[in-house]
C-alpha cells in the first residue's frame, strides 16, 4: 500500500511540480509526501489491526501455562476451560473489541491531522 501510495503520487503529480527554484527536497516536502499520506496511514491501520488480531489469536493458540504472562487472550482461553460461565468470556471478547476499535480511532485521527486536506467524509 505505501509503495503504490508513494509511487502513484510521485508519477501523476511531479510534473506538476516542475518548478525551476524548486529541489528535490522540496518535491519530496510539498507534492510526494502530502499525496502519500492518506496510503501510509491506510496501510498502518490495515497493519494494526492485523497485529493485534494475530496478537489474540497466538494467545488463545498458546493457552495457558506455556510463559508466564498473561494476555487477554489466554485469559479468555482459561475462562472458556475451567469455567462454566460464559460472561467472563463475552467481557474479554467486548475489551478485545474495545481495544480494536481505540487504535483505530487513534490512527484515524493521526490520519486526519496529517492530511487535512482530504475529505473526511468521503473515507473509511
Amino acid at each position: 500500500m505505501q509503495l503504490t501510495s508513494s509511487a502513484t503520487t510521485a508519477g501523476t503529480r511531479r510534473p506538476l511540480a516542475a518548478q525551476p527554484d524548486w529541489g528535490e527536497l522540496t518535491i519530496l516536502r510539498q507534492v510526494i509526501l502530502p499525496g502519500a499520506v492518506p496510503g501510509l496511514v491506510l496501510g498502518a491501520r490495515l497493519g494494526m489491526g492485523l497485529g493485534w488480531a494475530s496478537v489474540i489469536v497466538a494467545e488463545l493458540a498458546v493457552g495457558v501455562g506455556a510463559s508466564s504472562t498473561v494476555g487477554i487472550g489466554q485469559l479468555m482461553f482459561t475462562y472458556y476451560q475451567y469455567e462454566s460461565d460464559p460472561n467472563p468470556i463475552v467481557v474479554c471478547m467486548i475489551a478485545v473489541g474495545l481495544t480494536g476499535f481505540g487504535l483505530d480511532m487513534v490512527l484515524r485521527e493521526c490520519g486526519r491531522l496529517l492530511s487535512p486536506w482530504i475529505d473526511q467524509k468521503s473515507t473509511v
